[in-house]
């Protein structure tokens, strides 16, 4: 067994949610998925078509409500596989595809943005607006922490076991 595999195996054990990655790819998993997004929230905002506060408030709204309970896959399992078989039909090609960097994020880099931490990014902040956003985001990231360790990926499995 590989050293990734037996860590695999041993961290279900420490209360823990592995991923294993299971043939090498730049970026991992979560990285994959989530640069996919950002590619097209930036090309969403560069484009006109949403604002950095649309695009925030549907990520919040949508997507924020279910993901720290399901992943992609139990998701469509649970809102109906075919719906998303269809609507990928049409959807799909028209996904933004591109491989440079987007001038909205390449532009605040030049600039010297950093996000919160200097208090320059795609939003306008206050030092201290800056400084609590950074606050906040940590308290909400131990608290959200806690309720999804209420609900592990076998949660089903574990309630179906006690009954």
């Amino acid at each position: 067994m590989a050293l990734g595999e037996y860590l695999y195996e041993r961290s279900h054990g420490w209360a823990k949610e592995p991923i294993l990655v299971r043939k090498d790819i730049p970026g991992f998993i979560g990285n994959r998925l989530m640069y996919a997004m950002y590619r097209e929230a930036l090309y969403l905002v560069e484009n006109g078509y949403a604002t950095v506060e649309d695009v925030d408030r549907a990520c919040r709204n949508n997507t924020g409500y279910w993901m720290t309970l399901v992943g992609v896959f139990r998701w469509m399992d649970l809102t109906g596989v075919p719906a998303y078989h269809t609507v990928m039909k049409d959807l799909l090609p028209t996904l933004h595809n591109g491989t440079e960097v987007p001038e909205l994020i390449d532009k605040i880099v030049q600039a010297g943005g950093k996000g919160v931490s200097n208090a320059q990014g795609f939003y306008d902040y206050t030092p201290e607006e800056a400084q609590l956003w950074e606050a906040t985001f940590t308290e909400f990231s131990y608290k959200i922490r806690e309720l999804a360790l209420q609900y592990p990926a076998d949660v089903v499995k574990r309630k179906l076991e006690r009954s």
